[in-house]
């Protein structure tokens, strides 16, 4: 469908020198046209998803592998259609282009910078070959940014896409008795949800865990609430600044990326001041 939040994007990318980006959209067969800046954006021959399946992971892949056919993109950032941004264009333009690593977590556990994650062993899929093995077994947020190196790497590993798409799947527990004479089925501890887990295992793989930051992502995401594998859905600007969400810690990590950044040279194009 169309992207929800389009008049916040557009607004975004409101008088940036369109040399700087580029946007690609996967919208599923038949949906309607996108609008804003998003409008013809659309990638030819897109990938029908469905939320916890493998169909997410190829058409990321299929993302991927279109933006890599134009030579000056050296960032790939992928964005959930519900998500908006909360610093201008040209902050995080310029705090993703002066760091050279990849904004994923495909660290080894026990790294000073590593964050165990929930569950993660739980949902290791007993069948896989020696190779794809613990040591490599990774989850990260399914929202990051990869340089182009990486981009290259995840995009093109049939092996390691195969043995997820086969092996890495949702597990259900036995229905259970839900409200009234409804029933209901539990997603299981042990559900396997290939975007959260493929592209950081493909990097660890092929040891690059090392030229990533080690962090989750760059999408804030609230699981305080978390039920029923989906976030927290911030309904209204209020609900959005009210809190700590605009913690002190928080706005001083995210600005101090910002002043790294200007300290730096960009790798490519450098936008204005």
């Amino acid at each position: 469908s169309v992207i929800p939040q389009y008049p916040i994007w557009t607004e975004f990318f409101k008088g940036v020198d369109v040399g700087l980006y580029s946007i690609y959209v996967n919208a599923d067969p038949g949906a309607a046209p996108q609008r804003g800046v998003f409008a013809g954006t659309e990638v030819a021959d897109p990938v029908r998803t469905s939320w916890g399946t493998f169909s997410i992971v190829r058409a990321t892949v299929h993302l991927l592998t279109t933006a890599l056919g134009d030579a000056e993109n050296q960032r790939f950032a992928l964005v959930s259609d519900n998500s908006i941004p909360l610093q201008t264009f040209h902050a995080v333009y310029c705090a993703l282009m002066a760091d050279p690593r990849s904004v994923i977590n495909a660290c080894a556990p026990g790294g000073q910078h590593h964050q165990p994650p929930h569950a993660s062993l739980e949902r290791f899929p007993p069948d896989f070959p020696t190779w794809l093995n613990v040591s490599v077994w990774r989850k990260s947020s399914q929202w990051w940014v990869l340089n182009r190196r990486h981009a290259a790497i995840v995009s093109h590993d049939e092996e390691t896409l195969r043995h997820f798409e086969t092996k890495c799947f949702k597990h259900y527990k036995d229905d259970v008795p839900g409200a009234g004479t409804t029933r209901s089925r539990q997603l299981s501890q042990k559900s396997c949800y290939g975007d959260e887990h493929y592209f950081a295992t493909s990097l660890a793989v092929r040891g690059e865990g090392g030229s990533t930051t080690c962090s989750e992502g760059v999408t804030y995401v609230n699981w305080d609430s978390y039920r029923t594998g989906h976030p927290r859905t911030f309904a209204s600007e209020r609900d959005v600044t009210r809190g700590d969400f605009f913690s002190e810690k928080r706005v001083d990590q995210a600005w101090g990326m910002v002043r790294q950044a200007w300290n730096h040279e960009p790798h490519t194009r450098n936008p204005g001041p």
